[in-house]
């Protein structure tokens, strides 16, 4: 029986991370030794390790979690607004009345900002604030909304630095590493599966056969992720419309 082929360049790092763990603990269950490939294995579990702290430095400078909190934060605040010009359709005053009314017109015309895709939220968010700040500055100032809409755009303003902040030179030294290590490790996991199918051929596959189906069990799991990343991917294109936060 044939060893399953993994396309694990496919993989995201944490899936490789992953998939590269199992098939290490299947290997130390199985024993390198009774399996004949002590040497590569050797070598396998230094690279590997080299792997997943490469990966390690990575998580540690991860800014999806800081992002998320930034975007959350602006979203809030724009809220906040909305919410500050709804109380004040219902001023004592006759003024702030008629500036908010004229400040909903802008504010229906952007719509929910807070609920836009976060690529898309930046840019109009800018040219909301812009309207807002010009035209309609005297209305902002009446209805109370200037310094909420100042924190909206430094809000904004930190969230795009932030997404810029994922491409310094450290963060592409960091995956270039990560994907180099990668390509070592698969290196090191195909020599030993080339051996192990090859010293099953020779030798016959009882001593090996329990190995490969567990192993192929593996490769199948991950190989279903694959597809099912490539389908929903698939059904995206096909709906551009469907946009996702």
């Amino acid at each position: 029986m044939k060893i399953k082929i993994i396309h694990s360049v496919h993989l995201r790092n944490n899936e490789h991370v992953q998939f590269q763990n199992r098939f290490k603990s299947l290997v130390e269950r199985f024993t390198a030794k009774i399996l004949k490939i002590e040497a590569l294995f050797s070598l396998y579990l230094i690279l590997f390790s080299q792997e997943i702290e490469s990966f390690n430095i990575i998580r540690k400078s991860d800014f999806s979690k800081q992002i998320e909190k930034a975007d959350n934060l602006r979203d809030n605040t724009f809220r906040g607004a909305c919410d500050m010009l709804r109380s004040a359709h219902r001023h004592f005053l006759a003024e702030v009345r008629e500036a908010a009314t004229r400040l909903q017109v802008v504010f229906d015309f952007y719509g929910n900002l807070a609920d836009e895709p976060r690529e898309g939220e930046t840019a109009d968010i800018n040219k909301f604030i812009a309207e807002l700040t010009g035209k309609y500055a005297a209305d902002l100032n009446t209805v109370g909304l200037t310094e909420w809409i100042a924190q909206l755009k430094a809000n904004n303003d930190a969230f795009a630095q932030l997404k810029e902040s994922k491409t310094t030179e450290l963060a592409i030294r960091t995956q270039l590493k990560m994907r180099q290590q990668r390509i070592k490790v698969d290196a090191a996991y195909t020599d030993i599966t080339d051996l192990i199918s090859a010293l099953s051929l020779v030798e016959g596959e009882a001593n090996y056969l329990p190995f490969i189906n567990e192993l192929n069990a593996l490769v199948d799991e991950y190989a279903a992720i694959l597809a099912k990343r490539k389908g929903t991917s698939e059904e995206e294109d096909e709906d551009p419309t469907e946009d996702k936060k």
